[in-house]
């Protein structure tokens, strides 16, 4: 039986994303154009702090119940192959746009998410303002991963992988990267999706890939500049 838990990117990248927030917020200060006002960024560092800090007893569920489904009702062992690990990153992504996607239309879920949108800039801190609330309701929808097989150690580091990825994509100062933006979800599409211009609502929920706003009608491109809020 694997159990084996792979090291959590989360913890050993915080360094990382501390340096990204620092090199963003001074590069910012030499922009004409500003994308943070300190009070928001206390905030939304803030809501990160207690996300982080609540974290252990959402995370502590999520990995146990996931660790009781696999143990006991898993209906196939499926190895930490390299196939496995490909055909998780683009599961967790896709049942993620669902779940996004219904998040903005189903109050209860909107109510844990409206968190993360209520600010009117758009830069890394705006990726630590998470709520505790969304952090429970989003077990559920992956439970099957374990139902179907795979381990707890390959499904974790994809899943943590992905949260990583999120958070680099919420910066205005990358450049649109037009090729890599043909199937993946780049800065440029995700500011899109934290938007309130009326063309810009409830469009580009995927995570990792855009390819899934593009297959099922969500997709939208930037034709107007950008405001920030719901």
């Amino acid at each position: 039986m694997n159990t084996h838990l792979y090291p959590d990117i989360i913890a050993i990248g915080i360094p990382f994303m501390i340096a990204c927030v620092v090199i963003e917020f001074f590069y910012d200060l030499r922009q004409n154009v500003r994308a943070y006002r300190m009070n928001a960024a206390i905030s939304n560092i803030s809501c990160g702090i207690f996300e982080q800090l609540s974290g252990f007893i959402s995370k502590g569920l999520f990995l146990a119940l996931y660790l009781l489904v696999y143990e006991h009702a898993r209906i196939a062992t499926l190895a930490d192959t390299w196939w496995v690990f490909v055909f998780l990153v683009l599961a967790v992504d896709l049942v993620f746009y669902f779940f996004h996607r219904f998040s903005h239309r189903c109050s209860v879920l909107w109510a844990g998410h409206v968190v993360h949108h209520e600010v009117e800039e758009f830069n890394l801190t705006v990726a630590l303002r998470r709520s505790v609330m969304q952090e429970f309701t989003i077990i559920s929808v992956y439970l099957p991963f374990a139902f179907l097989g795979f381990s707890p150690g390959a499904f974790f580091l994809v899943f943590a992988a992905h949260n990583l990825y999120q958070f680099l994509i919420h910066t205005s100062y990358l450049p649109q990267m037009k090729v890599l933006g043909w199937v993946l979800n780049t800065p440029y599409h995700h500011e899109v999706h934290h938007c309130r211009n009326a063309c810009y609502i409830d469009k580009n929920f995927g995570g990792i890939f855009i390819v899934w706003d593009k297959l099922f009608g969500t997709f939208a491109a930037r034709t107007e500049k950008p405001e920030f809020g719901i």
